[in-house]
């Protein structure tokens, strides 16, 4: 790892636990004491942590990082208790002398930095170890979505994304929890098909939180009994996938009778247990209309994060285009549901996401587009990134042990049956991920591309490449509108 600069503070001292060292403008790297994984972190990320580990509360945290770092107050009261997870890796290594420092100690830092940016949203790291994993614990689903893009509404194997003999035993899979634990995994999303298809999907839940992995969440489509809630509750977010509220179109849209009806009675429940819940919806032609009524109804409720993704004919669902919305109505329902922000005041811990139908049109939404240019450090030579977390911080886990960059590309990096995370990690494995050079373009648009060095596009979404011609070296779109060939002729 890079280390332009040591800081010239208390900090850097190596008496303390950990050792701080500068790299590029706005990011931190941060070693605990004879320890090999290291975390690289925003300066905003880091002051926040440095403030918490004072013991401060929020408001007084909101005070000075606004006043300091001219940041919004509403961004800090967002981001500050996501630190105590996310980095809790840090967090629960800090020396009891660094959670002793003085505010001029602290002035001191920010002294240092008199004149930077306090946040560049054009720079991408890689950690050490991944701080994020999505693990598909399971192919099978309780649902029989005619949206599914991963077929798992078809009884064939040939057309399932995922098809295992063989489930990963409860003690491989609790062996990997621990592993995450120690590497300091601060997010971590059961998915499938559906968690709860496996008998002992409770009990993993249980031992998640039991080791103190920081944000434990699963995703389901299972009407779950108040009993099983219970046990639940250590729970970072419980998240349900339900399409709208009408019985009939739900079953329309699953196949499964009374599902909406089911699935807000268990809703209920974990709210009345103070669970944090979560709600998303797939916006087809058949529930769009009463996608308003069904966010209103639910942030009234209590959930926390209600979220709305426009449906995308991909993988195994590709042929599914009937169910794809317009543009234009995808815009009608974004400002319907804007109305519905501003006729319910919403409670600071809640929120309404809203994706873009694609990620891929700059002028397909006022807010959404083309992500800002990201730079990627690989040893000696800087890649120019945008876009997904996927092999920077996060990785996926499925059914079978298999680890890779996305749940939408059928290359594999290793197997957590027979290898560590750590192994896998390493980073020479995700290359063709990190900074695939020209070469590894050959056989599509981008290979003779005179846009090819500065395009904004190549790293935006390697499911989406790999979904429209076969390999991820390729436009994330079906015909690229950047394209410029080497002629110049578009």
């Amino acid at each position: 790892m890079i280390v332009d600069t040591c800081m010239k503070s208390e900090f850097a001292n190596p008496k303390f636990e950990f050792e701080i060292s500068r790299r590029k403008p706005c990011l931190i790297t941060i070693t605990p004491s004879g320890r090999k994984i290291s975390r690289v972190i925003k300066r905003t990320e880091f002051f926040g942590l440095l403030l918490l580990s004072q013991g401060l509360e929020i408001e007084n945290i909101v005070k000075i990082m606004t006043s300091f770092g001219k940041l919004r107050a509403s961004s800090v009261r967002w981001f500050i208790p996501k630190l105590k997870s996310t980095h809790i890796y840090i967090l629960r290594n800090i020396s009891e002398k660094q959670k002793k420092l003085s505010f001029e100690q602290i002035q001191k830092y920010l002294q240092m930095y008199n004149g930077e940016p306090w946040v560049d949203n054009n720079v991408i790291y890689r950690d050490d170890a991944p701080r994020q994993v999505r693990w598909a614990i399971t192919d099978q689903c309780y649902a029989r979505c005619i949206y599914c893009y991963l077929g798992l509404n078809s009884s064939e194997s040939s057309k399932r994304k995922f098809h295992v003999d063989n489930l990963l035993s409860k003690s491989t899979v609790m062996k990997t929890l621990q592993e995450l634990h120690e590497i300091g995994c601060g997010d971590l999303v059961f998915t499938g098909g559906d968690p709860f298809t496996r008998p002992d999907m409770v009990e993993i839940l249980e031992q998640s939180t039991k080791l103190g992995l920081p944000q434990v969440g699963v995703i389901t489509k299972i009407p779950l009994s108040k009993e099983i809630l219970g046990r639940l509750r250590g729970l970072y977010f419980i998240g349900w996938s339900l399409d709208s509220l009408d019985d009939g179109i739900t079953e329309e849209l699953t196949r499964v009778p009374k599902f909406a009806t089911r699935i807000v009675d268990s809703i209920r429940n974990a709210l009345n247990l103070n669970m944090p819940v979560r709600v998303q919806s797939v916006v087809t032609k058949l529930n769009i209309a009463t996608i308003p009524n069904w966010a209103e109804t639910l942030l009234k409720m209590g959930v926390e994060i209600v979220r709305i993704s426009p449906f995308r004919a991909t993988g195994i669902a590709v042929e599914r285009d009937d169910l794809c919305i317009s543009e234009e109505d995808w815009q009608k329902v974004r400002r319907a549901i804007m109305e519905v922000e501003k006729k319910f005041q919403l409670a600071p811990h809640q929120r309404v996401q809203m994706t873009s139908a694609t990620t891929l049109d700059p002028h397909f939404s006022e807010n959404e587009g083309i992500a800002a240019h990201m730079f990627y450090e690989n040893n000696d030579e800087n890649s120019r990134h945008i876009g997904c977390n996927c092999s920077h911080h996060r990785l996926w886990i499925f059914p079978d042990g298999t680890v890779g960059a996305c749940d939408n590309i059928p290359i594999k990096i290793g197997n957590i049956t027979k290898e560590s995370i750590l192994e896998i990690w390493q980073p020479h494995r995700w290359q063709k991920f990190l900074s695939p050079k020209r070469e590894c373009y050959l056989n599509s648009q981008c290979y003779d591309c005179q846009k090819f060095d500065s395009c904004e596009l190549r790293y935006v979404c390697f499911g989406d490449s790999y979904t429209y011609h076969g390999q991820i070296h390729s436009p994330p779109v079906k015909d690229c509108y950047y394209y410029l060939p080497a002629d110049g002729n578009e």
